[in-house]
C-alpha cells in the first residue's frame, strides 16, 4: 500500500467548516497551488495590509489595448509569481480578449512535484 504525503498545504480563500465534522478544510498539493497562482494575479498591488508587493496591477490595465494590455500583464504576472509563488515555473502565456472579458490561460510546471498544469483565468472589465 502506498501512501501519498502532501507536499503543500494552504487554507482557502473562504474559510469554512466541513459539514460533517466542523474542522475547517484545506487546500493540497495542485489545489493550493492553483489557488494561490489566482490569488496572486486578482489581488491589487498593496491590498493586503503589510504586503504592499503581493499580487498584480492587472486589472487597472483592462481597458488598455490588447497589445498594450498583453506587455503589462506579461510583466506583472511574471514578477508576482516569481516573488510570491516559487513552487512553480511559469510556461507558454495566452491573452484573449471577447466583448467585456480577458482571458488570462498559461501552463505552468509545479517542481517538486514535475506536474505539468494550466489554469485560465478570466476578468470582467467593469466601469
Amino acid at each position: 500500500m502506498i501512501i501519498q504525503k502532501n507536499i503543500y498545504s494552504d487554507l482557502p480563500m473562504f474559510i469554512e467548516p466541513n459539514p460533517f465534522d466542523g474542522d475547517m478544510s484545506i487546500k493540497t498539493d495542485r489545489n493550493a497551488i492553483r489557488e494561490s497562482i489566482r490569488n496572486c494575479i486578482l489581488t491589487a498591488n498593496g491590498e493586503r495590509p503589510f504586503e504592499f508587493l503581493f499580487g498584480t496591477n492587472i486589472q487597472s490595465s483592462m481597458f488598455e489595448s490588447l497589445d498594450d494590455f498583453k506587455f503589462n500583464a506579461d510583466g506583472e504576472l511574471a514578477t508576482s509569481i516569481y516573488q510570491n509563488d516559487q513552487r512553480i515555473i511559469l510556461g507558454k502565456r495566452n491573452y484573449t480578449l471577447s466583448d467585456q472579458t480577458m482571458t488570462i490561460s498559461f501552463d505552468y510546471q509545479i517542481k517538486s512535484l514535475n506536474v505539468r498544469e494550466s489554469i485560465k483565468i478570466s476578468l470582467e472589465r467593469t466601469r
